[in-house]
């Protein structure tokens, strides 16, 4: 998903980093960069960016898909 706002596109991304990393803080305010640094601040490693509008759809998909199941077998476990 991308918008044009100003003289900036703002877009979803979904990231992964290491577990043990923060991004590392922009100039803008509020806003984070790729780069993943550990607690010290040492750099670690860079982020990877994904599409984040296809992955929340895949997302709210499998969420869907796995309450119509609950919903089915709730009334098996009740009467259970």
């Amino acid at each position: 998903m991308e918008s044009n706002w100003g003289d900036s596109i703002w877009e979803l991304m979904l990231t992964k980093r290491p577990s043990d990393t923060h991004f590392s803080k922009s100039s803008t305010s509020g806003g984070e960069i790729p780069p993943a640094r550990d607690d010290n601040n040492t750099l670690n490693t860079q982020a990877v960016l994904f599409d984040g509008t296809k992955t929340a759809l895949g997302i709210l998909g499998r969420g869907v898909a796995l309450r119509a199941a609950a919903m089915k077998a709730a009334p098996h476990v009740k009467s259970g």
